[in-house]
């Protein structure tokens, strides 16, 4: 069965960190969501529609959408695979490094267009959380064999927006960069939600420009951990991934390298030692 992707915001530009309006509210001290509470899978025993959970001091909501022959779970599922590559949307429940930040557990948010996005919490600063792409999401990106689906090529982008809301108002957006300029968060990054100040609810919304008239082409997957723990001590964020199509030109001084322009089958094509690629900087 062929699932297509139905959600999409307008994009921002931003850079490859996280970013939003600082604040200078201190964080709220609060049982941080690590998953290691609920039992991998439960909601495979939940009813049919929204069944709430809770882990640490945060709640979270499974939409469970049964059909005659299977059921599909959207907004936020625990798992604890380990396996980091995946062969399709029969196993979206995976992380791009394998596993959880830390422990056994981590959530796995998909995009709901009923509308259950959102993580609920007593009025507070939420320090920050771990995010991961999905490895069922990046296959889609990088090898673009995930039909509707295609590869990124330089100018794609993946956006995930946290945002922020105080009594069902719209505080402020935290943009985190999942994929952009041939790039992809490939392991457990942090994410400074502090800057949004006092809230009651995360809310999140995922963009790609692999659009069609139906929304989004690329799954929109992503794997998160330690929802409200701060960020670590010497902490360094991890190298990012490379999407081999979306090697581009611009990236490196024509002026000390071999380049010149050909024409094949009509088409203006650039070749730089020895490598083709077409005028977007995709490789041929």
């Amino acid at each position: 069965m062929k699932k297509i992707f139905l959600f999409s915001v307008c994009a921002l530009m931003m850079s490859l960190q996280v970013s939003a309006t600082q604040r200078s509210d201190a964080p709220t001290e609060s049982n941080v969501a690590t998953f290691e509470d609920v039992f991998a899978g439960i909601q495979k025993i939940w009813g049919a529609g929204v069944n709430q959970w809770q882990s640490g001091d945060y709640t979270f909501t499974t939409y469970k959408d049964v059909s005659e022959y299977s059921a599909y779970y959207y907004s936020f599922v625990v798992s604890d695979e380990t396996a980091s590559t995946s062969t399709g949307y029969m196993e979206p429940y995976r992380s791009t490094s394998g596993g959880a930040y830390e422990g056994s557990n981590f959530a796995v948010w998909y995009a709901d267009w009923y509308g259950n996005n959102s993580i609920t919490f007593s009025a507070q600063t939420v320090a920050g959380f771990f995010v991961n792409n999905n490895a069922y999401t990046v296959a889609a990106f990088v090898e673009g064999n995930q039909s509707p689906a295609r590869a990124f090529t330089y100018n794609d982008k993946l956006l995930l927006y946290a945002i922020g809301k105080k009594d069902g108002q719209i505080v402020d957006t935290v943009t985190v960069n999942l994929a952009v300029k041939g790039r992809y968060i490939a392991d457990w990054t942090y994410v400074d939600l502090s800057l949004l100040g006092e809230i009651d609810e995360v809310m999140f919304a995922m963009y790609s420009t692999d659009q069609s008239s139906y929304g989004s082409n690329t799954p929109t997957y992503v794997c998160l951990d330690n929802f409200g723990a701060a960020k670590p001590e010497n902490y360094t964020a991890p190298e990012t991934g490379v999407i081999p199509s979306a090697t581009a030109l611009d990236e490196t001084d024509i002026r000390t390298t071999n380049a010149k322009k050909v024409l094949l089958n009509n088409q203006l094509m650039i070749v730089r030692d020895g490598v083709m690629y077409d005028l977007q900087g995709r490789k041929h």
